[in-house]
C-alpha cells in the first residue's frame, strides 16, 4: 500500500524528542507494496477484489522480519479484520482505540459515526 498517511506517521515518529542521535530512533519496518488490491473498488464500488488476504499477507511479513506490534496508518486497512487476525503481534486497530477512547472519556455514548478518507460515515457500537 502506497499511504501518505504512512510517510506523515514515519516523519512523526522521526520527529520525536527521543533521540539525541541516529542510534536512539525507534526501528520502524514499513511494507510499501503499491500491488495491495483496490479498498476503494472492494469497500465502495463493491467489485473488485477482496484486499484482506494481500494485507494479512503483509502482516504476517512484518512479523516474521521481527516486528513488536503493527500500527497501519490507512483509515480503511482497520475495516479488515484480516491483518489482526493474521499476526500473533499486537495490532493497534484505529476503530478499537477509538471505540475505547469514547468509552472512557464520554460515558452516556453508545454509537459512534466517524467521517474517513473512503466511507462517508463509519457507525460503530462502542456500548
Amino acid at each position: 500500500m502506497v499511504s501518505e498517511a504512512t510517510v506523515d506517521f514515519i516523519q512523526r515518529i522521526i520527529r520525536l524528542p527521543l533521540s539525541l542521535d541516529d542510534i536512539d530512533h525507534i526501528r520502524c519496518i514499513v511494507d510499501n507494496n503499491p500491488k495491495v488490491p483496490s479498498r476503494i473498488k472492494a469497500i465502495i464500488e463493491e467489485d473488485g477484489k477482496d484486499p484482506g488476504p494481500c494485507m494479512a499477507e503483509m502482516g504476517k511479513t512484518l512479523e516474521t522480519f521481527g516486528a513488536d506490534f503493527l500500527v497501519i496508518a490507512c483509515n480503511t486497512v482497520h475495516y479488515y479484520d484480516a491483518v489482526q487476525q493474521a499476526v500473533n503481534i499486537p495490532f493497534n486497530n484505529m476503530i478499537d482505540l477509538m471505540s475505547y477512547h469514547v468509552k472512557t472519556a464520554i460515558i452516556a455514548c453508545t454509537e459512534l459515526s466517524a467521517l474517513d478518507s473512503l466511507l462517508p460515515i463509519n457507525t460503530v457500537d462502542v456500548a
